[in-house]
């Protein structure tokens, strides 16, 4: 489960980029193709594989295909899948090590899967991608867990979250009916009282698909079968001397867990128990947990007068924006090490 998990990160990280490989970029890139072009050639074979039970042959799919050299585009690559779902790409420059990253559209949804590094030594490579069936019917879909990390900002406090979504259906779900804008709303996430300033960190495909209606964040994008996780950030404000960290369950929770700082603050838990936690004393974090919270439920901690915090405030835009991201940014690293002794001690 682990390893599926960091995949499914790296593979999140790298959608985020795709929408700029419309074209490759000028300058070194540019100067890296060039230099590749008469260097020796890989080969990469690519496979569609029908996820969907009874589902009808893949063929003649579109492809897309970018190489990468040290996270960079060097070249972008086309094709159609035959009728037997595959397609064999060749002339890819492996004078230095290429990551091939590969996009196949299958009934309107895009699917997307990382290669294997290839290079002179490896100038061969396979590639399975798993694409499904679409369906317009709303599968039982929870959340596996959801962790939350805080964390003292200028103005009242910033949090870092990891949602981890599981449709247990084997077809992809395009979403409730369209809006007038033409969206289609697949996950609503809510967010605590108060918050503000939300950031999108992975997971999502930027805010062309992703909207904050209702104190939510609202994922307007297919939700594919298997396990998709979203990371984002918020501040959050202290309000007559509490902050209030408690949400509503978007979907059965299977696992909820707020780490938050241990200090002389007095913590009000609410269907989550404090736990003694190894990884959270090394960090000086408190953990709270809940286990299978129904949908709508509302679960938490509200914290009572908080360190660092004098009087009711908001978040402000500006430098305290700027502070929430990097803020962010170390809680990621926090949380990375969090969610790992988490999910082992899940599985223990």
């Amino acid at each position: 489960m682990l390893v599926r998990l960091a995949n499914l990160l790296i593979h999140a990280a790298v959608l985020l980029a795709w929408p700029s490989l419309a074209q490759p970029p000028a300058g070194p890139a540019s100067s890296v193709a060039d230099l590749l072009k008469d260097g020796p050639k890989g080969m990469l074979a690519i496979r569609a594989v029908q996820g969907t039970k009874d589902g009808p042959p893949v063929r003649a799919d579109d492809v897309e295909i970018g190489l990468f050299h040290r996270e960079a585009l060097i070249k972008r690559l086309s094709g159609k899948l035959d009728d037997h779902g595959e397609l064999l790409v060749a002339d890819i420059p492996i004078g230095l090590a290429i990551t091939p990253v590969v996009q196949i559209k299958h009934a309107g949804v895009t699917y997307q899967e990382t290669g294997p590094a290839m290079d002179a030594s490896k100038p061969g490579a396979n590639l399975d991608i798993v694409v499904y069936e679409v369906t317009e019917d709303a599968p039982s879909w929870k959340v596996s867990l959801r962790h939350m990390v805080v964390e003292p900002a200028a103005s009242g406090f910033a949090v870092s979250e990891t949602l981890v979504v599981e449709n247990p259906s084997d077809r992809t779900w395009m979403g409730a009916p369209a809006d007038q804008h033409n969206r289609r709303a697949t996950v609503s996430i809510p967010l605590p009282a108060g918050a503000q300033s939300p950031e999108l960190v992975q997971g999502f495909h930027g805010w062309c698909c992703s909207e904050l209606s209702d104190r939510s964040l609202i994922v307007q994008m297919p939700l594919m079968p298997g396990t998709t996780t979203f990371k984002f950030a918020y501040l959050t404000p202290v309000i007559d001397g509490s902050l209030d960290l408690r949400v509503s369950s978007p979907a059965e929770v299977v696992r909820m867990a707020v780490f938050v700082p241990e200090d002389n603050s007095t913590a009000r838990p609410q269907l989550v128990t404090l736990l003694p936690s190894e990884a959270a004393a090394k960090q000086s974090l408190r953990m709270f947990q809940g286990d299978h919270l129904a949908q709508g439920t509302v679960a938490g901690v509200v914290l009572t007068a908080p360190a660092g915090t004098e009087t009711a405030q908001s978040p402000r835009e500006g430098p305290d924006r700027t502070f929430a991201l990097i803020g962010a940014s170390v809680a990621a690293v926090v949380s990375g090490t969090l969610l790992f002794w988490f999910l082992r001690r899940k599985s223990a």
